[in-house]
């Protein structure tokens, strides 16, 4: 089925697909396709399709998802890293670059990544960024370090709505009144881990 050319783009810029990501559509539907069989081949395709467009956001994502699929996460961060040196300021890349290496490495090696991210992203992507927020405050709470803690799911609170807002909210509350146990924090950082783009 061939996708509306005046439709917003499949990677989230906002432009139009028919001035965005058209050129690589096809190629990215096969890719996708492969994935889930023959992740081999589609890691193939998708590295040829990033050498004829190093600029497109949406090729970096699924070669990162193959990647991620494959288990070579340092290999996914690396090409997010690369992506992000020629386009500092692109707002989803840092969000999914900033959760990889939360992740991975926890939150102090990450920290200045995250908060660029948080500055940067959260016009765009407020949920996404109420996530990793969240996700951060599970973190510290799980550490011990209650204030921040709190502060980053104040944050979480402000960015997310409806019904996650109510589960932040709800946590938040419990922080402040000082009636959470370890057994809690521990169940929202694996529910936090369980989160995803």
């Amino acid at each position: 089925m061939a996708l509306d050319s005046y439709a917003l783009c499949i990677c989230g810029s906002g432009k139009k697909l028919k001035f965005c990501c058209q050129d690589v559509l096809p190629e990215l539907s096969r890719a996708s396709t492969l994935r889930e069989n023959q992740p081999e081949v589609a890691l193939e395709l998708l590295r040829t399709l990033q050498k004829r467009f190093p600029d497109k956001e949406s090729v970096v994502r699924e070669l990162m998802g193959v990647l991620l699929d494959l288990r070579r996460h340092n290999d996914a961060v690396a090409v997010g890293a690369d992506f992000l040196k020629a386009h500092p300021d692109h707002p989803m890349m840092l969000l999914l670059i900033s959760e990889l290496r939360l992740v991975r490495e926890g939150f102090e090696a990450t920290r200045r990544l995250l908060h660029r991210a948080f500055q940067i992203s959260s016009r765009q992507y407020p949920e996404k960024v109420a996530g990793l927020a969240y996700r951060v405050a599970m973190e510290m709470l799980q550490r011990g370090s209650i204030l921040a803690g709190r502060e980053h799911l104040a944050l979480s609170l402000r960015l997310s709505r409806g019904e996650t807002q109510q589960t932040v909210l709800s946590r938040l509350m419990s922080v402040e009144g000082g009636s959470q146990s370890a057994g809690d924090v521990q169940d929202d950082v694996e529910s936090a881990a369980d989160c995803r783009f």
